[in-house]
């Protein structure tokens, strides 16, 4: 699909491309609070969660000052911690100046929308057979 297709135009290719997932997801709505059943499509959660980890976000999400839960921009300090915990965990030479951050899904919604997205041209990607223009 060009890039240079009308924002309204390239929502409406991508909404098109999900049809088949979102019509299942709606399909399983209904049965996910049967009894018995065990709903894994998504990964959602079966049991309640632990209480360490319950106890450890209720400790670290306490906000500190006002802007604790404002937008920000890739603030210097979360980026450290960003690079040295994936440092760390993958043993890679990650520094913060690779890592970028964005204000809540917006900042990625506004990255994803721009980009090329060659796939949706080929809807035999998706496993569909009319080709999106």
């Amino acid at each position: 699909m060009p890039a240079t297709l009308p924002l309204a135009a390239r929502t409406s290719a991508i909404a098109g491309a999900l049809a088949g997932v979102l019509g299942m997801l709606d399909w399983r709505d209904h049965l996910r609070y049967e009894p018995g059943i065990c709903d894994l499509v998504l990964g959602d959660p079966q049991e309640m969660p632990l209480p360490g980890f319950v106890s450890s976000l209720t400790r670290h999400t306490q906000p500190l000052n006002k802007d604790w839960f404002a937008y920000k921009r890739s603030e210097s300090e979360a980026r450290e911690t960003v690079a040295t915990s994936l440092r760390e965990w993958r043993g890679l030479p990650f520094e913060p100046t690779d890592i970028a951050l964005t204000p809540g899904a917006f900042g990625a919604l506004a990255v994803a929308f721009r980009l090329p997205m060659p796939s949706l041209a080929r809807t035999s990607d998706w496993g569909l057979t009319e080709t999106v223009t």
